[in-house]
């Protein structure tokens, strides 16, 4: 689903005008990442939650150039879908 079929859909059910929900979703972003970069969880109930980690620096080695290099640390946001979501994905599962 592209942007503009999610601002599509969603002004279509709360019959809101699709430059309001852009909006919406604009400001909706930068809370998320607001809080994501403040280290914070953001859960949605029914949805899931998003986690920050960080990740702390290691040495890696190159196989190609045979060289180990330094990898900085970093923040790293994971997805953990709540159950009722991983629920419904398996019931719609046609396998």
């Amino acid at each position: 689903m592209t942007n503009k079929e999610l601002i599509t859909e969603l002004a279509t059910r709360v019959q809101l005008s699709e430059a309001h929900v852009k909006t919406l979703l604009k400001y909706t972003a930068e809370v998320f990442q607001q809080n994501l970069t403040n280290e914070q969880i953001i859960g949605i109930q029914g949805f899931g939650t998003f986690e920050p980690r960080r990740k702390e620096e290691c040495v890696q080695f190159n196989p190609f150039t045979k060289k180990r290099m330094l990898v900085p640390p970093k923040v790293l946001v994971y997805f953990r879908a709540a159950n009722a979501l991983k629920e419904k994905i398996k019931s719609n599962d046609k396998s």
